[in-house]
């Protein structure tokens, strides 16, 4: 009993330990621009002192914090990931409290084991703080948890549609607010919701390792299975979801997956044995984009086959020099040979999710390798689709 009450403690240092196994933290100091890319330079460029412009790819509310950490803490390339670190960690235990008893000792256990929430604990990306603070709402009297959706909202806009769909009254304000910044922030380019939603509908592991769903059906919370499939297919109608959209849904999963596993420990062993596989295969893939190369198959011929048009992963973006994959999923461009270049930084982790987004691919497609070419960032393998 000592051992379950002391839970939370116990949960926080040992996600506080995975969390810091996964970062290369050598490679955080002497390679800051392979490990800060996309997003992550706007918080390095705020806690410096120095924050571009507020946008939809920097809410101003996050450069507003980090910049003001900077001016208390000083801009150690380090601090934001530290921070993140140390997020994860506390998430894995508040959900062991909120449960409590066995339930909350396997569900801290299982959170601290997410593969998903392990590698966004990872980065300095906006994804863990807005994510803890709607947990900490889900759990919180109205009054707290509205003040928690509101600041989750400012700091990550979609963050407040979890709280929005499981809490509605509460989830109210901040859906609004969420609403305004995103209106605010306006996105670059539209993709019609039935398209995005066939785009990711396949991408159901996003949200937690097959496993954990298994736990999860087995506890027979299907009105909060109900509600985490509503937060999937809200999420879906965004072009580019990736698992950081997903990180409140994935420890909902895994708080059902803990009422099944305090009941079948077994079964809770071999969730957590497979979930950790998957973090130790996160650790090798942790922004190695110099220690990854794409396969050639032998006999492939250097070079893109004649007649072929190149798509991107990527979703439509105004001034891309290819047109991204999606149109020829909904059928705009019609071509008898339609390829795709798989590159080094699809095979890493990294917080710009193009592994997330590589994962897209293959499950939309088969893929069929008919060329390929090195140039600066490695080599580039071009694949034929066939959508499926």
């Amino acid at each position: 009993m000592e051992l379950i009450r002391s839970a939370p403690v116990g949960v926080f240092a040992l996600a506080l330990l995975v969390r810091a196994w996964v970062v290369d933290w050598t490679a955080v100091v002497s390679t800051p621009h392979l490990i800060y890319d996309g997003h992550e330079r706007a918080v390095i460029a705020a806690l410096a002192g120095a924050p571009p412009d507020g946008s939809a790819q920097a809410w101003p509310a996050t450069l507003w914090l980090w910049e003001s950490i900077g001016r208390l803490a000083g801009a150690d390339p380090r601090l934001p990931i530290a921070v993140s670190v140390l997020l994860g960690a506390a998430s894995a235990a508040l959900a062991a409290r909120a449960l409590g008893g066995r339930a909350g000792l396997w569900a801290g256990l299982l959170v601290a084991l997410l593969p998903q929430h392990v590698a966004y604990s990872t980065s300095a990306a906006n994804v863990i703080l807005p994510a803890l603070l709607v947990q900490a709402a889900l759990g919180a009297r109205p009054t707290g948890a509205v003040g928690l959706g509101v600041a989750a909202a400012c700091l990550r806009p979609e963050s407040a549609l979890a709280l929005g769909l499981l809490r509605p009254w509460v989830g109210l304000l901040p859906a609004l607010v969420g609403v305004g910044w995103l209106l605010w922030g306006q996105p670059a380019e539209a993709v019609p919701w039935g398209l995005a939603l066939r785009s990711n509908v396949l991408l159901v592991p996003f949200l937690a390792p097959w496993p954990l769903f298994g736990l999860a059906a087995l506890s027979g919370r299907w009105r909060g299975l109900l509600g985490v499939a509503l937060l999937f297919v809200a999420s879906a109608l965004f072009a580019d979801l990736g698992p950081r959209h997903l990180i409140v849904g994935g420890v909902l999963v895994a708080g059902m997956a803990a009422r099944a596993a305090a009941r079948w420990p077994l079964l809770g062993l071999l969730a957590l044995g497979a979930m950790a596989a998957e973090v130790g295969a996160l650790e090798g893939r942790w922004h190695a984009r110099k220690r990854l190369e794409v396969p050639i198959p032998a006999g492939l011929l250097a070079g893109l086959p004649t007649g072929c048009v190149e798509v991107t992963e990527e979703p439509p973006i105004p001034g891309q020099r290819l047109p991204s994959h999606l149109q020829y999923l909904s059928g705009e461009l019609d071509a008898a040979c339609v390829v795709w270049g798989v590159e080094p930084w699809h095979l890493e982790w990294s917080s710009r999710g193009l592994a997330d987004r590589a994962a897209r691919m293959e499950a939309l497609y088969r893929l069929r390798p008919v060329g390929w070419r090195s140039g600066p960032g490695g080599r580039r393998v071009y694949m034929a689709l066939e959508r499926r």
